[in-house]
């Protein structure tokens, strides 16, 4: 059977091999900054370094790979999607050649900033590709299935670091990615299809288009603010499971899987409710439960522990990993959709100010849990994350018949 899009027919197997494509490379970044996760103390002896560098192996990546995304939009938009993707999957497949043989941290450093250039490709292509392949129906279901890769590789990425360095050694993790690179990287190459890239200037004027326009400002502000929350929980949700519950580091890690599970089910209930009621409702109901699951987190911490507030946190805390798997297939669609010219670039700005709100989080919420305890931290992140629902709602809904 075969799906039309204007001006291609292209079958249902292919644009299912295309979007597991896609999905992939999509995983490989958030796969790639967290496996070195559970090796920090073993990086830092093998380097003879502090514990401050080795966490600035984890900071590089993320703050390398959300400002790549920027460039790698644009020049997606300008010299097509898969060309971009290959070239990118190649350079982090050498970097990971190269974090294999680093015998200082400094070489590490760069090697994981490399990394992170590479790896930004796939964060930004694969809604370019959705985009074009995809009928307009079937596009927030995809949006969807791209997503849960994603959270998928962020949460596979400290099981398999925990894995091989068990079975070999933690420097094992470097040949891991270079498989894992250069095979999506040939699956890409191979399989993809060649989009032609618009006639345009490669210009950062672009993403200023994007942050300008009221309707995806409210998208950006939206998103920035619910990674901001996203990571305030994986920041600080394993203090409140310590101070409050005295619970071992060894069972912390467990209490992961809500977060990933909310994450994933709301990804893939969001792409179909997506095509089903159109993606501007899912934009507000993803903002405003993610707001009244912190406030309601938040809430819980100012009372004393009893047997019913443990389950009570767990609850809040999978509601909130849910409402950002709720929203992110909106937010792609509506994105993709306003700038199909400059889909690239669009999908890359959406995506940078996520990791940026992810690292301003800790930030900013833990300024407050420091100086006023564990519920004002996630006190003050539910308070930005209702500002951003209702500023963001404002710029949306007041430009719903434009364009």
């Amino acid at each position: 059977m075969r799906t039309s899009i204007p001006g291609v027919s292209v079958s249902r197997e292919r644009l299912g091999l295309t979007l597991l494509i896609v999905s992939l490379a999509s995983a490989l970044g958030p796969f790639s900054n967290t496996i070195y996760g559970p090796n920090m103390v073993a990086l830092r002896e093998a380097f003879q370094t502090t514990n401050t560098w080795v966490g600035a192996t984890l900071s590089v990546f993320g703050f390398v790979l959300a400002l790549s995304q920027l460039l790698a939009g644009p020049v997606a938009d300008r010299f097509s999607a898969k060309r971009v993707l290959v070239g990118g999957l190649l350079l982090y497949s050498a970097a990971s050649v190269a974090a294999y043989w680093a015998n200082q941290i400094e070489v590490f450093l760069l090697t994981r900033a490399l990394q992170a250039a590479g790896a930004a490709t796939g964060l930004v292509v694969g809604g370019a590709i959705i985009t074009d392949r995809y009928p307009a129906a079937q596009r927030g279901k995809a949006m969807g299935t791209l997503q849960m890769f994603n959270a998928i590789g962020g949460t596979m990425g400290p099981l398999a670091g925990s894995a091989i360095a068990l079975a070999f050694v933690w420097q094992a993790n470097a040949v891991a990615l270079v498989v894992a690179g250069l095979a999506v990287a040939a699956l890409a190459a191979r399989y993809l299809p060649e989009t032609a890239a618009p006639a345009q200037r490669l210009s950062l004027s672009t993403i200023a288009a994007v942050i300008r326009y009221p309707v995806t400002a409210g998208i950006l502000l939206m998103a920035f603010v619910q990674y901001l929350g996203h990571f305030t929980f994986v920041a600080y949700m394993p203090v409140v499971l310590r101070e409050r519950f005295d619970l071992p580091e060894t069972l912390i890690g467990l209490f992961f899987l809500p977060t990933s599970l909310g994450v994933l089910t709301g990804s893939q209930v969001g792409g179909r409710l997506v095509d089903r009621y159109g993606a501007r409702r899912l934009l507000f109901l993803g903002a405003w439960f993610g707001a009244a699951s912190t406030a309601l987190y938040a809430a819980v911490l100012l009372l004393d522990p009893a047997a019913w507030t443990f389950p009570a946190l767990i609850v809040f805390q999978a509601g909130f990993a849910l409402s950002v798997g709720l929203s992110v297939p909106a937010h792609m669609t509506v994105m993709v959709e306003r700038f199909t010219r400059n889909r690239g670039a669009a999908v890359g700005t959406y995506a940078s100010l996520r990791y940026f709100g992810g690292a301003a989080g800790p930030l900013v919420t833990g300024l407050a849990l420091d100086r006023f305890g564990l519920a004002s931290g996630f006190g003050t992140a539910a308070a930005i994350l209702a500002l951003g629902a209702a500023v963001g709602y404002a710029l949306v809904a007041g430009h719903q018949d434009k364009s």
